[in-house]
């Protein structure tokens, strides 16, 4: 691995910009385009389905680098996007269709929160976090008693 240089990465003009470097590189299993997309600070988080909560850049780094030594192949679909912007953080909240195993004949659902901050070099993520996600059409019914 090489050593991480701020200044040949790419200038997010959006949150929204950064939110689509952050799937690409997800698609394509680019481990030094995912990290481009992160904040260059040690308060980075990630939170994977089902996964403990990383800390800092190191953890998160490592988190990616071996979801892409896997080699399964994605594809993804978002739908259900909420992007809400205060100040220089922006929130988004995505289902994330995914698409995955022998020839792409399994889906999984997450709902992600990705939270982005301006910063001088961009928008860059501070926190991704992912959960098993239920079938979004069924939001609207009524919630179980027992939250956790």
């Amino acid at each position: 691995m090489h050593e991480h240089d701020p200044m040949n990465e790419p200038y997010y003009e959006t949150s929204r910009d950064a939110e689509r470097a952050f799937y690409a590189a997800f698609r394509q299993a680019n481990l030094e385009e995912m990290m481009q997309v992160w904040a260059d600070d040690d308060s980075i988080m990630c939170i994977h389905p089902m996964g403990p909560r990383l800390d800092g850049r190191a953890a998160v780094t490592r988190s990616w680098e071996q979801i892409f030594s896997g080699g399964a192949a994605m594809r993804f679909e978002l739908s259900e996007v909420s992007c809400t912007l205060n100040g220089d953080l922006a929130v988004h909240c995505v289902y994330e269709n995914i698409d995955h195993g022998p020839e792409f004949g399994q889906r999984s659902l997450v709902l992600a929160t990705n939270i982005y901050k301006s910063t001088e070099q961009g928008w860059r993520m501070l926190l991704h976090h992912g959960s098993p996600g239920g079938d979004p059409r069924a939001r609207d019914e009524e919630l179980p008693a027992t939250l956790h």
